[in-house]
């Protein structure tokens, strides 16, 4: 991961949210969906957050997994290209969860070749 990311302390429930974009180039286990569930449920365990439901679709015949944990403070995406060993990552979480705590367990298990990060904070307007 990106060395360059530093972690900021929120509090609970407030803005400013902070969104993650990642990208995982020659990962691995992109086709299975209860193991990507399973690490979902990790990175949301990891983050701190409160893990509301999991949804899945499995695309045919590619076997790319679209997969969703919806969180009390947003959500942790996925979209998987197996054959193309390419993952697609949405994070965004809001108050005092950290989404940089839910990359280890994604890292360690799609074990990607290389990652990127991009690091957005969502809402600074809203703030007066």
């Amino acid at each position: 991961m990106p060395e360059n990311i530093a972690s900021r302390p929120e509090a609970a429930g407030s803005l400013p949210g902070r969104h993650l974009i990642v990208e995982f180039h020659e990962a691995a286990s992109l086709d299975n969906a209860a193991f990507v569930l399973q690490v979902l449920r990790q990175a949301a365990e990891d983050a701190k957050a409160q893990l509301l439901a999991l949804h899945h679709h499995v695309f045919t015949p590619s076997g790319g997994v679209t997969a969703f944990a919806m969180l009390a403070e947003s959500h942790i995406s996925i979209h998987t290209w197996p054959v193309e060993c390419y993952a697609a990552l949405d994070i965004f979480m809001c108050g005092v969860c950290n989404p940089l705590a839910c990359l280890p367990a994604l890292s360690m298990a799609f074990r990607p070749k290389r990652a990127t990060v991009l690091d957005l904070t969502r809402g600074l307007d809203a703030i007066d």
